[in-house]
């Protein structure tokens, strides 16, 4: 399978820079869900970093995936910090992270869909992403690599 997570492929030096420097990444996580918001929780929970971002898909509460019994098991302290992954304060507004934010601010973004909605998020973020001039910014998936399309299978990294 050929290399398509980063544009200058042959570029050793580019590649060893990147994962030199990977402890320094910012991530983003879009759309979000239990699997990612779990992992914000435990990164909260261990570190004072600001380094993760998050941003909820339109229409979806950012810690909804957890039942409300769950919620109140949770440290309190982390589920703030956990909310303030989500947003940008300027002069007293809060503005909740979109998925441009997270490509603009990121230097990797996992994009936790469902397989409902992965190949739209893959699609629209490879636009955003050529928008926004971010081509540098490295995208994952959180979800199973396998696709169907009309019963016809193919693996996501390699179709991306």
């Amino acid at each position: 399978m050929d290399n398509k997570f980063f544009k200058n492929k042959n570029d050793d030096l580019s590649f060893k820079l990147f994962l030199k420097n990977i402890y320094n990444c910012k991530v983003g996580f879009y759309s979000v869900g239990l699997y990612p918001a779990s992992l914000a929780y435990n990164c909260a929970m261990h570190s004072n970093n600001k380094n993760i971002l998050l941003a909820p898909r339109p229409g979806r509460n950012l810690l909804g995936a957890f039942s409300e019994e769950i919620l109140l098991e949770m440290d309190k302290e982390i589920i703030e910090r956990i909310i303030k992954m989500s947003f940008e304060s300027n002069s007293n507004k809060k503005k909740t992270y979109d998925l441009a934010d997270l490509i603009l601010k990121c230097d990797i973004v996992f994009l936790a869909s469902n397989s409902n909605h992965i190949q739209d998020d893959i699609y629209e973020a490879i636009q955003l992403r050529r928008k926004l001039k971010k081509e540098n910014v490295l995208f994952a998936c959180l979800v199973g690599s396998f696709c169907t399309n009309n019963n016809d299978p193919f693996i996501l990294c390699d179709k991306y």
